[in-house]
């Protein structure tokens, strides 16, 4: 008598979803990282967009007096997708985070700058956009950039930010070390550009 088993073992079978289970993890994480990099490229964008348009508004002013984040929401100089629907005066980052543009504050004078804040950010992701420069080719006046742990409601720094200058950024001088101390919460980092 001939006994004809046609078949999988569970051991097999055990086998085979490990090795499935080894590469969902594997193409998880690939995907992970290559979102991660759209977002901080992506932010990038928005602040060479952001100040672009904020220049072009007030091209005819000696200052930015006035300026907020409401205004250019109503004007439409924010992009679309950092509009959070039902909520005046507020705009979100690519990373979920909180986004204001307001005046500098410059002894009460009427401000020849303004900076663009980005808070809500992981410690990853501060320190790979502080890293960047959102002005390779000089035409956008960054003046600085500060770097830092954002306090709860994201509208300041919890304590005192490293601060990048323009010649710093642009010769790629930005001492990681230190950039990684300023980056320090896990969640809740910020950083401020400011521009002329």
């Amino acid at each position: 008598m001939k006994n004809n088993q046609n078949g999988s073992s569970m051991v097999e079978m055990l086998g085979v979803l490990g090795i499935v289970a080894m590469l969902s993890v594997g193409t998880l994480s690939l995907f992970s990282g290559i979102m991660d990099k759209y977002r901080i490229s992506a932010t990038n964008n928005q602040i060479q967009t952001i100040t672009k348009k904020v220049q072009q508004l007030y091209v005819a002013q000696n200052t930015f007096k006035d300026l907020n984040t409401k205004v250019l929401l109503d004007e439409n100089i924010i992009p679309s997708e950092m509009i959070v629907k039902n909520q005046t005066g507020f705009a979100k980052n690519k990373l979920g985070g909180k986004v204001t543009v307001n005046a500098a504050v410059d002894n009460g004078k009427d401000s020849k700058s303004f900076y663009i804040w980005f808070a809500g950010l992981s410690k990853s992701a501060c320190l790979a956009i502080a890293k960047l420069n959102p002005d390779p080719n000089g035409r956008l006046n960054l003046v600085e950039i500060k770097v830092g742990a954002s306090n709860a409601g994201q509208t300041a720094f919890s304590g005192a930010p490293g601060i990048y200058t323009a010649a710093q950024v642009a010769a790629g001088t930005v001492n990681l070390g230190n950039l990684a101390t300023y980056c320090s919460h896990k969640t809740n980092n910020a950083i401020q550009w400011e521009f002329y």
